[in-house]
């Protein structure tokens, strides 16, 4: 998956979600670019804590997906149609 799709999954899950859902995507987002691109060692201790906070994201979003409500699904559906229709207007 290109980082660009990274990029855009986590502007979406801001827009719908919230701020407090990206906040730990973030701050490993940017760890890992300094990695990748500056060559940046990281310590064991970090991997194994943005492990466990990825994990703990994952959790809490598939719990978040199973509970929610058609209400709230539609009106998500309408927020993002929004969006769509304004920027190809």
């Amino acid at each position: 998956m290109k980082c660009e799709n990274h990029f855009c999954s986590i502007l979406l899950t801001k827009y719908l979600l919230g701020e407090e859902w990206v906040k730990t995507i973030e701050q490993h987002r940017k760890k890992r670019i300094d990695a990748q691109y500056y060559l940046k060692i990281v310590s064991k201790k970090d991997v194994k804590e943005m492990l466990r906070d990825a994990k703990v994201f994952v959790t809490n979003f598939e719990n978040f997906i199973v509970n929610l409500k058609e209400t709230a699904l539609l009106g998500m559906r309408h927020d993002l149609n929004q969006i769509i229709e304004d920027k190809i207007v």
